[in-house]
């Protein structure tokens, strides 16, 4: 009888050892598996995973460098909407306030004509800036009122800086005529942009 029991209990053990080491699997595979999903990912790294798979399936009509420029405009066109929104809320300088107010304007037109040329195209955009851009966004909410004009206008002229470079660059680089056509047509906003903002800032200081 005792023997009987003895197995038993050691049957039990067993089978609720097992039961265990399958849960820590279980359990480990979800967090790996959480942690790999999109929602952990930034808007520009979940569009450039899809246009990626795009390619391997030779679904793509342009080549990767070229969707790889659409990504980024995007997510810096709808990175300019966000801060010019604070901007026209937040500024207290009237100059400043009415340059967020242009940004969300020509941005919001600009990034349609991007989205519609990469419907187009069957090019995945962003919907969600990257970490980086909202990052930055997150630094002007919390920027106080006193200091928001400059730290804004100062964000403004390093990003036109930048967008022109790589707008400049992209028109010597992008092979597929529509986009090419898109970043013509945006360079000279971008350029007019870059202008004030550099002019704005010059008053502020």
């Amino acid at each position: 009888m005792m023997k009987t029991d003895i197995r038993l209990i050691r049957g039990h053990l067993v089978a609720f050892r097992s039961m265990i080491v399958v849960g820590l699997c279980a359990l480990f595979f979800l967090v790996v598996s959480c942690g790999n999903s999109p929602q952990n990912k930034d808007g520009v790294d979940s569009a450039m995973n899809v246009n990626d798979r795009k390619a391997n399936d030779s679904m793509l009509t342009i080549s990767k460098s070229d969707a790889d420029f659409m990504v980024a405009a995007a997510n810096g066109g709808m990175a300019e909407v966000s801060a010019g929104k604070i901007a026209k809320e937040k500024a207290t300088n009237s100059s400043v306030k009415d340059f967020g107010a242009k940004m969300v304007d020509d941005h919001s037109k600009i990034n349609n004509r991007l989205k519609a040329l990469a419907d187009s195209l069957n090019i995945t955009l962003p919907t969600t800036v990257n970490k980086d851009a909202q990052s930055m966004i997150d630094k002007l909410n919390a920027t106080s009122v006193k200091d928001f004009d400059g730290d804004y206008m100062k964000m403004m002229v390093k990003d036109h800086n930048e967008d022109v470079d790589d707008f400049q660059k992209a028109s010597k680089s992008i092979s597929n005529p529509g986009i090419h056509n898109f970043i013509m047509e945006t360079l000279p906003i971008i350029l007019e942009h870059q202008q004030m903002a550099k002019q704005i800032e010059g008053t502020l200081k």
